[in-house]
Parts: C-alpha cells; structure tokens; sequence
C-alpha cells in the first residue's frame, strides 16, 4: 500500500503474518481503512495526515505497544515474532513522474472532491519550477556556455515530459511579447494545454521562472521539444513494420 500525506512525504508499506512457511497477503488497506481515505489516480496512492504517524501505528500493532498494548495484552512472543512490517518512507520527488498534471483550477478540484490531487500537482509544479530554475544555474558557466542538454535530462528524469512541458509553455505564453523567445517555440506553446488558476485560464505564479533569462527559457525549451521530439520519432520507427515483415503480410 502507498500513502502520501499533506507535507509531500510517501511511504509504501506492507503488514503480514508469517505462518511457518509464507507471509499471508498484505493487510495494509484494511488497517489503515483505506476505503474511508482519499485516493490520488496516478501516483496509486491514499492521502492521510502524516505517514510517520502511520509508520507509527503500524509499528505499535507489531510490537504491542502503544494503543495495542492492552488489546493485544496476552499475546505471546512466538505470536509477535510472526508479524511484519516492511515500509518506507521518501520524499514526493522520487515518484513525481507518476504523478498526473492536474488542469482543472481550484475551483474544479473542490467541485469534483479532487483537492488532494489538486494540492499534490501544485506542490510539483512549484518543485518542477525550481528544479528548472536550479538546473539553468547548474549548467551555466563562467565562459557563457549552457549545456542545456544536460539541464533538460536532470529536469524531466525526475519531473516527467508532461509536467516540464506545461512549465515552460506556460512561460512563454506569458513570454509571447519577448523578442528573445523564438517564434517555433512560441507556437509551439500555443498548442500546449495550461492548468486553469481561479480567475483566468493563465497559470499562477508558482510556474514563474523569474530566476532565468528568457534566451535561456528559450534554450531550454529548444532542447525539450528537440529530445521528446525525437525520443517520439525514435518509438514510431520502432513500432513501423520492417519491409520483409510488410512482405509476409
């Protein structure tokens, strides 16, 4: 079972009973009620307060202790040895590709009950600005030069196609007026669909990259489009039939 709680922290966790010779199924979703939790598509997780906590209880039950101490009073040591817990806890960032864009607005996620998926994709539109941000500097050099190639593949490794694209379209839609953007990258924007902010259809402020100049927001895009471009071209080709295959057909 994974969890992700409200400070971007997720835990994958199993609880078993070992009977002699096997660990039973996992019980996880039925202790942690996860019926009665919201559940994020995507990143196939139930949102609680503070997975520590959870980590917590799951522990307690295996050693008898806290809130299971009285219930679990004469239970036997042979008893305890047989339970498992196996979990572990890590930062949001490590599982931010499965984590799907969200493009309604606010207003929409607490329309349709989605404010966990909406506050989740926030938070990673914020993390993947400043990762964007971060890499630019990384990757400029004291002589002027910008490895871009190498900024792009930091970025997207972890952040996913989908979610750096909607940043940097965003940019430059709000760049359109900017001599420095080129006019491929400028219609290429256009066509990028942009998450709604409450009052327009512009994206907010947490997608800003006000820490990079806008040659090297154009510099980055270039090298985005140019490798998901050909990373596409590349699967196509893969997936076209070779001549003595068309031939047998």
């Amino acid at each position: 079972m994974r969890l992700v709680d409200k400070n971007n922290m997720v835990m994958d966790i199993k609880l078993r009973m070992w009977d002699g010779t096997q660990y039973s199924p996992d019980f996880s979703s039925d202790f942690f009620d996860a019926g009665s939790l919201p559940f994020i598509d995507g990143l196939n997780a139930h949102f609680v307060e503070d997975v520590d906590y959870c980590r917590d209880q799951a522990m307690d039950w295996k050693n008898a202790e806290g809130d299971y101490r009285e219930w679990d009073n004469d239970i036997s040591q042979e008893e305890l040895e047989r339970r498992s817990v196996d979990a572990e806890i890590y930062s949001i960032e490590a599982v931010a590709k499965e984590v799907p864009v969200y493009y309604g607005s606010v207003v929409d996620a607490f329309d349709n009950k989605e404010m966990r998926a909406f506050q989740l994709s926030y938070d990673l539109d914020a993390m993947c600005r400043r990762a964007i941000e971060d890499a630019v500097t990384e990757n400029y050099s004291d002589d002027y030069r910008f490895d871009s190639s190498a900024a792009v593949r930091d970025v997207v490794n972890t952040y996913g196609e989908e979610r750096v694209g909607v940043i940097l379209a965003a940019n430059i839609q709000r760049l359109d007026y900017d001599g420095r953007i080129s006019p491929q990258n400028k219609e290429w924007a256009k066509d990028v669909e942009i998450p709604k902010s409450d009052n327009t259809n512009r994206y907010d402020s947490r997608v800003c990259l006000n820490r990079v100049h806008a040659g090297l927001i154009d510099l980055f895009t270039t090298n985005f489009r140019r490798g998901t471009y050909k990373e596409k071209q590349e699967n196509k080709r893969h997936d076209k039939p070779r001549e003595s295959e068309r031939d047998e057909r």
